[in-house]
């Protein structure tokens, strides 16, 4: 259920996966959802490459995004996990609407 349900409350995922950085990435990735992710390594490359490939709103190096992030990030959900942004400058914009007046 935690791989293929979107589950809120403080859980824990481990899944047995062959090492390599697309087997992470493509069950990563293996969900109708994309709220959230985290990836712990050593390796801050490694960690950079893998987290730019996941399909999630926000992804932690090393811890959890959310307690983490500047009050100014977007929050935003990937997939099934929400449409638009709140916060930061993305979050402004959703909700206003540019208009030019001209006068001759």
């Amino acid at each position: 259920v935690v791989f293929t349900k979107e589950t809120f409350g403080p859980i824990v995922s481990i899944a047995k996966f062959d090492g390599t950085e697309e087997e992470a990435i493509r069950l990563a990735n293996k969900t109708e959802y994309g709220l959230g992710s985290c990836v712990y390594t050593s390796d801050i490359d490694k960690a950079k490459r893998v987290a730019s490939r996941i399909v999630a709103g926000q992804v932690g190096i090393n811890c959890y995004a959310i307690e983490n992030m500047e009050v100014n990030c977007p929050w935003v959900g990937h997939k099934k996990s929400g449409f638009g942004f709140h916060s930061g400058i993305d979050g402004f914009h959703q909700f206003s609407i540019p208009k030019t007046i001209v006068f001759g």
